[in-house]
């Protein structure tokens, strides 16, 4: 998913963008929280500094929850550091939950060092 500024003239600008993975393909460590033939999963969002706070990570995550619903998804996966405010905000506004939080120093190497994973039921 791709947000687009259009700056006049015919000029367009990327201003954020979404990436949503099919399960199939999606990290084995997912499968605790569904199968991989049933979910998607949001690997992530990112937003230009300069459009931050006007709610364009959530527009994007609603898309990824429509485009979810066209591949017969039942659950959209997504995570975050535990401690990420802005990411809790966005993803609470489109409808996720945290399922899990877990200890992640592998991945996680400031603060709590722990992940939320985030589901949004589809279907």
């Amino acid at each position: 998913m791709v947000a687009v500024d259009s700056l006049g003239a015919g000029s367009n600008q990327i201003i954020g963008f979404a990436v949503l993975i099919d399960g199939a393909v999606s990290p084995d460590y997912l499968t605790k929280y569904s199968a991989l033939n049933e979910l998607c999963f949001i690997g992530d969002v990112v937003v230009s500094s300069a459009y931050s706070g006007q709610g364009i990570a959530t527009k994007l995550l609603e898309c990824c929850i429509e485009k979810s619903k066209e591949k017969r998804a039942t659950v959209v996966l997504i995570e975050r550091h535990e401690e990420n405010l802005a990411s809790a905000g966005m993803m609470r506004k489109a409808g996720f939950k945290v399922v899990e939080t877990f200890y992640d120093p592998t991945k996680r190497s400031a603060g709590s060092r722990k992940t939320s994973i985030l589901e949004c039921r589809v279907g």
